[in-house]
């Protein structure tokens, strides 16, 4: 084999290596991700059965509020992180127009429940964790990725029929997308950093969603690098 040939596919591999090592390594630190094909990440802010899920939430910067009452052995805070291996945290925020302190409330049972948003008035959490009209939910992604889809839940924790299924508001950087609450894919992928579900006519609790990693341009560039030393290096042997 000549030098010149053995050069090129040593730096081709070095490049593609060098795109596929934060991917191997971040699969190396966490394995709280489910990933049936591979190709993706599904986040589930429900509890699956009868275990708790490995995301439970964390409070970010506020401890936990539901320690007593109708919502002891729940999850909830002003704002709750989850850790993801695609896009690192991913902070959840609530909004509500009704409340001057909205907060996240994650329903650990009964099964099939997820993320809603609930009042905090002085010491007490209000009841009503659903997601409803004049409320939203904020998902952030400390990286940019591409959402594939999301998993909804009615008030009786029970999926959307899709006959009756309805429409719900997304917000990405600006840009405004409808979604039917039974389809839990997208028709195609909606990329950005900060996603915000609002509420509509019909309560809901966001279940899960699933995500894609986006590849940095320095990704895409050593990719590229790595194929045209692919390229040079097959074309040098065949003249040889």
């Amino acid at each position: 084999m000549p030098v010149v040939f053995r050069s090129a596919v040593r730096s081709a591999l070095i490049g593609l290596l060098a795109c596929a090592w934060p991917l191997t390594h971040a699969a190396e630190a966490s394995s709280l991700v489910s990933t049936p094909d591979g190709s993706y990440e599904e986040l589930r802010f429900y509890t699956p059965g009868d275990s708790i899920p490995t995301n439970v939430g964390a409070a970010q910067g506020s401890s936990n509020l539901c320690t007593s009452g109708a919502n002891a052995g729940q999850v909830c805070a002003e704002t709750l992180g989850f850790q993801s291996i695609t896009a690192g945290l991913v902070t959840s925020y609530g909004y509500a127009e009704t409340a001057s302190t909205p907060v996240v409330y994650q329903n650990l049972s009964p099964a099939h429940a997820g993320l809603g948003v609930a009042a905090l008035n002085g010491a007490a959490i209000s009841t009503d964790t659903s997601i409803d009209q004049a409320e939203g939910i904020s998902l952030l992604f400390a990286n940019p990725v591409s959402v594939l889809g999301f998993t909804f839940f009615d008030v009786n924790h029970q999926a959307f029929a899709p006959g009756s299924a309805p429409t719900i508001q997304l917000i990405v950087d600006e840009r405004n997308y409808t979604l039917n609450a039974a389809d839990t894919s997208l028709l195609s992928s909606i990329k950005g950093k900060e996603f915000t579900l609002l509420g509509g006519a019909t309560s809901y609790y966001l279940g899960a969603v699933r995500i894609a990693a986006v590849p940095e341009a320095s990704t895409w560039a050593l990719m590229g690098l790595g194929l045209v030393g692919i390229g040079l290096a097959a074309r040098r042997q065949r003249r040889s």
